[in-house]
């Protein structure tokens, strides 16, 4: 056989051998040990019958040799299951074999797993029984003619000794096993028992607190509710406070509702160190001087407080974009210009826009009164009309493609198709609407998947009503909104998720010289009038510029551009290298930029 033939023989040999393993693996602990036993049992009955054949010409008559060797082996295919058995019918045939008087004797190597097996499978009675009879055994076997050698005897006690101390160490080795086995079940349980007592004292303590807060609260509304029912029509005024008073009650509610909702999901990873805000914007400034760029801060209106979510943004943009203008441009001064501008809304960098034209909206949710309630709020608004409602993510769709609303308020769980697949067909369609999302929880899964859906807002329904009319402006303004809580939530998630890539710096190379200078003023916060205004162009050809950004760069919206031009420092030291020609720059809510002779 050549040697390319013996080793894909030898292969195949690996192949089943694997193969039988593998067999052998998935056979129950029971049926293992019982096919161990069969192979022991063949494999020593086997040397035995061997080992009598070139002794075969002093055996008389050989048969019965054999089978008295053979069955010294076969037994113990049932010696786990029959130990006692398994070792008499072994001994008996031993003895009888030198009892006989055959001229050669094979190794007791049967007996000694007998006596082995006894050992660790049996009490402390039948133990003593079998090492009498091995005594006895062993006193027929060496009386018998051929066996008056003193070394027999001392050679076979020393086998049936070791074989005793063989199955004492398994036996102790066994019992250890189960009693570490029996104290991990019963670790195990406690812990089960543990955990189900905290899971009723949680579910007490949480049954607790909507008793004491969520139906105080809710009583609380009931009761104004009846005293604003009694005071209308005589006492407006006092009225109004009452509504008022609803109104907070039920905010402060929902909140308790969403923490015990929480509880209940699990603790959410939290950042460890506390969230930036702008008042701590000098502390950059002082950095980026210090590093030898010279900064002007500029504070247009009244500061006021911030939600946590916005500070942060607006910390962020402004820190980034600092970064990177002192990496990646030679600019000789920086100016960073906040504008604090009461009534208007911002977004990330996007200037605010005055609508000329009432804003359409079309108000979906499933419940009557809630809806109703929305389209109140938003009729009493100058600039928004209501132009239809819905019940349902089917209605909305096809009211959506009717009536052809700038904005859709969109409620996620509704009965038939919900609003989140509702928002991908809308959004889905040509020059679609905004949407923004409104729903009772913040549950992050709704919120990552309404802004996979294409929602450019999410609000929660008890959100006061000047934050959902500011939403309805934003969205109608090309700009994103969403409620304080969700903005922290999502800026604490990307903060510690990996570094991903942004715009490759040959996506950025593809633009064109005048599609990198309407990303710059993007990124600046302009709106497409400003730019067109700041370009020399008509406000059409800046739009027709703003979608080829958006396909040559792969992103959905002018938010997701700011974004991308505010995180991506490589993409930003390309657009730096082209100072876009500007008149005087406007004011925006966060803007910052380099400043030198070319602009």
């Amino acid at each position: 056989m050549c040697p390319y033939d013996l080793l894909v023989a030898s292969q195949a040999a690996v192949r089943a051998a694997d193969k039988v393993a593998a067999r052998f693996a998935a056979l129950p602990q029971r049926r293992q040990e019982q096919v161990q036993d069969a192979g022991l049992a063949l494999a020593l009955s086997a040397v035995n019958a061997v080992s009598l054949l070139p002794y075969r010409a002093q055996l008389h008559p050989l048969w019965l040799a054999l089978v008295l060797v053979i069955a010294q082996g076969v037994p113990l295919a049932w010696r786990r299951a029959t130990p006692v058995g398994t070792g008499l019918i072994i001994g008996v045939a031993r003895v009888a074999y030198d009892r006989i008087g055959f001229g050669f004797a094979p190794f007791p190597l049967g007996p000694a797993i007998a006596v082995y097996t006894v050992v660790d499978r049996r009490g402390r009675v039948w133990r003593w029984i079998v090492a009498g009879l091995v005594v006895v055994g062993m006193t027929l076997s060496l009386s018998s003619p051929g066996h008056d050698e003193p070394y027999e005897a001392i050679f076979q006690s020393l086998i049936f000794v070791a074989a005793w101390v063989a199955g004492a160490i398994g036996r102790a080795k066994r019992t250890s096993l189960e009693a570490a086995t029996e104290r991990a079940e019963r670790a195990e349980a406690e812990i089960d028992r543990q955990a189900r007592r905290a899971a009723a004292a949680e579910r007490t303590k949480i049954a607790r607190e909507l008793h004491d807060v969520v139906a105080h609260h809710v009583s609380l509304i009931a009761v104004q509710a009846e005293a604003a029912t009694s005071l209308l029509p005589e006492h407006p005024q006092r009225a109004i406070r009452s509504v008022e008073i609803i109104g907070d009650t039920a905010r402060k509610a929902l909140t308790e509702l969403r923490r015990l909702l929480g509880v209940l999901r699990g603790p959410a990873p939290a950042l460890k160190t506390p969230l930036a805000t702008l008042a701590e914007l000098g502390a950059v400034l002082d950095q980026v001087r210090e590093a030898g760029l010279p900064v002007d801060l500029d504070v247009v209106g009244t500061p006021y407080p911030l939600a946590a979510g916005v500070d942060l943004t607006a910390f962020r943009i402004v820190q980034e974009a600092l970064t990177n203008t002192l990496r990646h441009t030679r600019a000789t001064a920086a100016a960073v210009t906040l504008s604090y501008e009461p009534g208007w809304l911002r977004g990330l960098g996007q200037a605010a826009i005055a609508m000329t034209e009432a804003i359409r909206v079309l108000v979906v949710d499933d419940q009557e009164l809630v809806r109703a309630g929305f389209c109140v709020i938003l009729e009493a608004t100058d600039g928004i009309t209501v132009v239809g409602e819905a019940a349902d993510g089917a209605a909305a769709v096809a009211m959506a493609a009717d009536h052809g609303p700038d904005v859709v308020l969109m409620d996620i769980r509704m009965p038939g198709m919900d609003g989140l697949k509702a928002a991908r067909l809308i959004t889905a369609a040509p020059d679609p609407p905004k949407v923004v999302m409104l729903t009772t929880f913040d549950l992050d899964d709704y919120v990552y998947e309404a802004l996979r859906s294409g929602a450019s807002g999410f609000l929660l329904k008890d959100s006061p009503r000047a934050d959902l009319v500011a939403a309805v402006r934003a969205a109608a303004a090309g700009d994103a909104l969403l409620a304080p809580s969700v903005t922290k939530r999502l800026i604490e998630a990307f903060a510690r998720r990996p570094a991903q890539t942004t715009p490759s710096p040959s996506r950025i190379a593809s633009l064109t010289a005048r599609e990198r200078d309407v990303l710059l003023l993007l990124a600046r916060g302009l709106s497409n009038a400003e730019i067109a205004t700041a370009l020399f162009v008509s406000e059409a050809t800046i739009k027709t510029h703003v979608g080829n950004v958006l396909a040559k760069l792969g992103l959905r919206d002018r938010v997701q551009a700011v974004i991308s031009i505010c995180v991506g420092r490589s993409c930003t030291s390309l657009l730096f290298a082209r100072t876009p020609p500007t008149r005087t720059p406007p004011a925006t809510g966060c803007c910052c930029g380099p400043v030198s002779s070319a602009s």
